[in-house]
This record gives structure tokens, C-alpha cells and sequence, in this order.
């Protein structure tokens, strides 16, 4: 059999560690004598009956929800982007509160994106904010006219309250949401219409990466813990080819020490309507 290009090579390399790291987790967790002293004490001080039995469900629910993303992120291939000359009506709504000049260039990398300007429209909102985020949306609206609109709330509704009205105004036959703290990539937009030459389609979600991960320690870092910080750091491997993964360690105690009220608030949030809620 020929020789496997080294790519090839490289990335079978990447799945096999993500599959030994997934094993070696949960041999660390139930065959080994790792979590003992641990159990030990929540024996002696009478917790087990509290929290021993529903931590081993969250572990071992943990574990069957990675392997199931992971095979699915392997199983998965990307659709074919949209080609101009076939490209639907598209609406691309930005919702903004208090997020300054940052707006500005988000609506900028939309109006430069590579698609059909007679399909595009772009709604930006403000949604009441207290600083200066209208300026910007004016000036945006300036710079792109006939493309951007500018809206402006009277009262601050929450972000959900801003998209119901952009989708309220919209006229696309496809909908994008773009945060206004983001910027996207000129092949973005053609990249989330292609799927929806499939029928079966009904939403598309794209791929998130951090603006400024060169700018600082924090902002290079990645989402994980410990050992599935290892894994998860993998991932961002296999997928951008970056020495950046190496980061995602780093953030495993970050996360974990800093940042793990984050979930239990945004259950008991769930209903917010504010900005900074989820």
C-alpha cells in the first residue's frame, strides 16, 4: 500500500490521542485509586449521601456526551459554500448594547464580506444603549448606504428583545445573527447559505474563534479541565494546526477556580431578558 501523506499521517495521529486521552479518563476515574482519598472523606464526613451518587451520574454522563461530540465532530463534513450567482436574499442582523466603536467594525467586516450586494442587507441595532454605540451605528450606516440600516430602541429590551425586532424587519430569506463584538471572515456569509440548498436544513452555526487570542495570556487560552482541557486542546489541533493549543491547559484552572458559577447562574437566569445573562 502507498505511503500515507504525512497530513494524513498528522491527523490520524491527533484522533488517536483523543481517544486514548478519552479511555485514560476514565480509567483515572473508576479503576484507579485516584479519587479514593477523596471518596474517603465524603464517607467520614457523612457527604456521600448528599452528592456521591448524583457526581458519578455527572461524570459518567460527561463522559458518554464526549464521545458522542467527538464522533460526530469526525463524522462531520462541511457543506459546499453558495455560489455567488446563486445566492439567496440574505439579512444579517447586529444587536449592539453599549459596545462602542466595536460595532463599527463588526458591521465593516460584514459590508466587505464576498456576497452580492443587490441580496444583502444589514440590520444594526441599538438596543438603547448609554454610551456612545449609536455614533457608530450611524457612521456605519454612512459608510454603506443602501446596505446598512440603523435602528434604535428607545429603552434597553435585552438581546433577545433586539433580534425579535430585526427579525421582525427582515426581509432575507435567510437570517444571520453576528454579534457586535464579532467580525467575520469574507467567505462567511456564502459559507452559511450553502447548506440551505438542502431542504432538510433549518439552521446553520459558525465556527467561533477568538478575535484577539494574540493579544494576551487570558484571550489565547481555551475551555477545559485537567485532562479534558488536554483533550479539548487536541481538538483546536486537529482543527486549526496551531501551537495556540497548548494554551487550553492553562484555562483548564482558570475555568475551573474562576469561572464555574458561570453555569448554575445561567440556569437560574434562564429567563433574563438582559444582556450578559447567558
Amino acid at each position: 500500500m502507498p505511503a500515507l501523506p504525512p497530513r494524513d499521517l498528522w491527523d490520524r495521529l491527533l484522533v488517536a490521542s483523543i481517544f486514548a486521552g478519552m479511555l485514560a479518563l476514565a480509567y483515572a476515574a473508576f479503576a484507579t485509586t485516584l479519587l479514593e482519598p477523596l471518596f474517603a472523606i465524603a464517607v467520614r464526613e457523612d457527604w456521600h449521601r448528599l452528592w456521591l451518587r448524583p457526581t458519578i451520574i455527572w461524570i459518567s454522563m460527561g463522559m458518554l456526551l464526549l464521545l458522542v461530540r467527538t464522533l460526530l465532530w469526525l463524522a462531520y463534513r462541511p457543506f459546499a459554500a453558495a455560489a455567488p450567482q446563486e445566492a439567496p436574499s440574505l439579512t444579517v442582523i447586529v444587536p449592539a448594547y453599549n459596545e462602542g466603536e466595536m460595532v463599527e467594525h463588526a458591521i465593516a467586516s460584514i459590508a466587505a464580506a464576498d456576497y452580492p450586494r443587490e441580496r444583502l442587507e444589514v440590520l444594526a441595532i441599538d438596543d438603547g444603549s448609554l454610551d456612545d454605540t449609536w455614533r457608530y451605528i450611524e457612521r456605519a450606516a454612512r459608510r454603506f448606504p443602501g446596505l446598512v440600516s440603523a435602528i434604535r430602541l428607545p429603552q434597553n429590551r435585552g438581546k433577545r428583545g433586539a433580534l425579535a425586532e430585526g427579525f421582525r424587519r427582515a426581509q432575507g430569506e435567510i437570517v444571520v445573527t453576528v454579534d457586535s463584538d464579532s467580525v467575520i471572515e469574507r467567505q462567511t456569509l456564502l459559507a452559511i447559505a450553502g447548506p440551505f440548498r438542502d431542504p432538510r436544513v433549518g439552521a446553520v452555526a459558525g465556527k467561533v474563534a477568538v478575535h484577539n487570542r494574540l493579544a494576551g495570556l487570558i484571550p489565547r487560552m481555551l475551555l477545559a479541565i485537567m485532562v479534558v482541557s488536554t483533550l479539548y486542546a487536541l481538538y483546536y489541533l486537529r482543527s486549526e494546526r496551531s501551537w495556540d493549543f497548548a494554551y487550553g491547559i492553562l484555562y483548564g484552572y482558570f475555568s475551573f477556580f474562576a469561572l464555574t458559577w458561570i453555569f448554575p447562574y445561567a440556569v437560574l437566569t434562564i429567563r433574563a431578558r438582559g444582556w450578559l445573562t447567558r
